[in-house]
């Protein structure tokens, strides 16, 4: 990187386009930055002041969450799509509230992604824990008290 062009500002634009849980974002933190120009592209570093406001806007979305028999259950993991016949079915995602809002119906998410897609109850020895199958995935919920 010797000789690329650096910029220094106080008052930097710092853009956020993801949730800690990878939904889309458009905002923004000002703060102390700096942008160098290497190779015909800008790298933007940012302070740990900086960094610290942008995780705050990343993580203030409410969390990953799907309504089951007005049971609320948060988004854990996601893995392999795998139904068993010891699985519930227990219907398709109906609709999405926005990502700042918790679910209140049933069969209703937070996130537009699952509209659409089939919701199984796990067997009572797995504690009763929803999967929503996705393509060849799947998301895994809990119920978190």
């Amino acid at each position: 990187m010797i000789g690329v062009e650096i910029f220094h500002s106080s008052e930097g634009r710092i853009p956020i386009t993801n949730s800690v849980w990878d939904d889309p974002l458009n905002e923004e933190v000002v703060g102390d930055s700096i942008i160098v120009v290497f190779n015909g592209q800008r790298i933007l570093y940012i302070t740990e002041e900086a960094h610290t406001e942008a995780y705050k806007v990343m993580s203030a979305v409410v969390r990953h969450s799907l309504m089951i028999d007005g049971v609320t259950y948060s988004h854990m993991g996601s893995g392999p799509g795998v139904i068993l016949n010891s699985y519930a079915y227990l219907g398709e995602i109906i609709n999405a509230v926005p990502i700042d809002e918790y679910p209140t119906e049933n069969l209703q998410s937070n996130r537009e992604i699952v509209v659409g897609m089939r919701a199984y109850r796990l067997p009572p020895e797995d504690n009763n824990d929803i999967i929503v199958i996705y393509t060849d995935s799947y998301f895994f919920y809990k119920h978190l008290p």
